[in-house]
């Protein structure tokens, strides 16, 4: 860019100057060339000193304060002939002096030297800032969770010189890290997953014997049954919550919430389980349990939250083996609405499915889990006794005798705590990987009816218990999406550098 006041001399040096083969702007004055400078990608000004309102001094002075004007190199062109003034040009910044007749074979030297060094200077910052990103990107690996996808190296691993070759090793070795560390919190989260779920399938495999203990006293109602454990595992939800410190703040977000999981979470699994229990054994109950991990890959592969594989449907149908070994014909004419009752026990898994997986959307910063117990038991005491009260089989106090007041109070305890880790587990392994206590809940709940009920179980009762073990573990949890393979991250280093191992 040329500044100078006077048209004459500014045409003459700009014509000098196209003629050398360079782009030329020109300003009339020290403000217009600011401007330029501001909006324009200008590498070499040739400035005139004396100009009126704002002077060459002046524009060297605010080109100074400017970060990135005072990168911009400027040859003073003037008349002046004063080494004084000459001196305190090139203090405030010029780089060279030239006078106004300058003969073009040196104006053409100072004009390719000058630019020569603004071509390095441009190299050097910008190898600089290549640098600053890749120290950045150091301290982003050594400090915080990262994607190695997303480090801010893209520019510099597309240079051709060493510190190229540096940033293609360094994110090659960072993918490595990410997924490194990513399979170990994997494996973390999966062996605490795993302890949540070993203690859910403890208290749930309770269930069966629990209910056939409740249904086996003398009193036969159990809607009323429903209703007084829903109520008082909501007081468990509350009273825990009031105990952390956090009160339920009832939204209609909330609320709404409440009325759709409710049923599914309490008032229709509940009351399936109580029904059923008197009609077959604690054994047959605890298989027909486990088919919840099942009905979880059903549902979750039906909405695409997860993958169907060959492995997992293999396993659905060695789990509707298993059913179709418990439901087998017999003969004796006592048995014979046993098959019916064993479709009413699914209920119960097909309810705790679709539960883990209402769960999954509630966003767990949020909600606490103590809360979502609290919210899931209000909607399921509301729903049953609803249904008690308008089929006349509400459940007075008076009428429980201690047993039965007992077991309720403690089928609640163990709901209230079997809810509370499946909001722990389905936040940290997911909807399918949180049925699989299922699994335990099986092997526990015959475990517990063969303890508590005395029971035995027929071959047939095996045969279905070992086919629904195959099923779980063959409907297996997904694989974690967070976790960067190595072929996922670009792998453009040149040869010899050595790769890590």
């Amino acid at each position: 860019m040329v500044v100078d006041d006077s048209a004459t001399s500014r045409i003459k040096l700009t014509a000098a100057i196209q003629a050398l083969g360079h782009q030329v702007v020109s300003a009339d004055g020290g403000a217009q060339g600011l401007e330029v400078l501001r909006a324009q990608d200008i590498d070499l000004v040739l400035l005139d000193i004396v100009m009126p309102e704002m002077d060459g001094y002046d524009v060297l002075r605010v080109m100074g304060a400017d970060a990135l004007l005072a990168q911009i190199p400027v040859l003073v062109i003037s008349s002046l002939d004063d080494m004084k003034e000459i001196v305190t040009a090139i203090e405030l910044g010029a780089v060279d002096f030239l006078p106004k007749n300058v003969d073009p074979l040196l104006l053409k030297a100072r004009v390719s030297a000058c630019l020569e060094k603004k071509r390095l200077r441009d190299l050097e910052l910008e190898y600089l800032r290549d640098v600053d990103l890749l120290t950045d990107a150091a301290r982003i690996v050594n400090e915080t969770d990262f994607n190695p996808a997303r480090l801010p190296l893209e520019k510099v691993n597309e240079r051709s010189d060493p510190l190229g070759d540096l940033g293609r090793v360094f994110t090659q070795m960072a993918g490595e890290v990410h997924r490194r560390e990513m399979a170990y919190r994997r494996q973390i989260d999966l062996l605490r997953g795993g302890m949540l779920l070993i203690l859910m399938g403890v208290i749930t495999g309770l269930y069966p014997a629990l209910s056939k203990i409740l249904t086996g006293t003398s009193i036969d109602n159990p809607l009323g049954m429903a209703a007084w454990v829903s109520s008082i595992t909501m007081l468990l939800g509350l009273a825990m919550c009031l105990v952390r410190g956090n009160i339920p703040k009832l939204t209609w977000k909330k609320l709404r919430f409440a009325l759709i999981i409710g049923p599914f979470a309490g008032a229709i699994p509940q009351l399936a389980l109580f029904a059923s229990s008197e009609h077959i054994s604690g054994i047959e109950l605890s298989i027909i349990l486990a088919m919840e991990s099942m009905i979880v890959f059903l549902f979750t592969t039906a909405l695409r939250l997860e993958k169907p594989t060959i492995l997992r449907f293999l396993g659905l149908g060695l789990g509707l083996v298993a059913v179709a070994l418990v439901l087998r014909p017999v003969g004796d004419q006592a048995a014979v609405w046993a098959p019916i009752w064993l479709m009413v026990a699914l209920l119960v898994p097909i309810s705790a499915g679709v539960e883990g997986i209402l769960m999954v959307a509630v966003p767990s910063e949020e909600t606490d889990p103590w809360e979502l117990v609290f919210l899931t038991m209000l909607g399921s005491s509301g729903f049953a006794w609803i249904a008690a009260v308008g089929m006349g089989a509400t459940l007075g106090v008076s009428a429980m005798d201690q047993t039965t007041m007992t077991v309720i109070v403690l089928f609640a305890a163990l709901s209230a705590g079997a809810t509370w880790l499946l909001a722990v587990a389905v936040r940290k392994t997911g909807a399918v990987f949180a049925s699989q206590s299922g699994y335990v809940a099986t092997i526990m709940g015959v475990i517990w009816s063969i303890l508590l009920l005395s029971e035995t179980g027929s071959m047939w009762i095996w045969a279905a218990l070992v086919c629904m073990i195959g099923g779980m573990i063959l409907v297996r949890p997904k694989e974690s999406d967070e976790i960067v393979k190595p072929e996922q991250v670009k792998r453009d280093v040149p040869a010899g550098i050595v790769k890590p191992g």
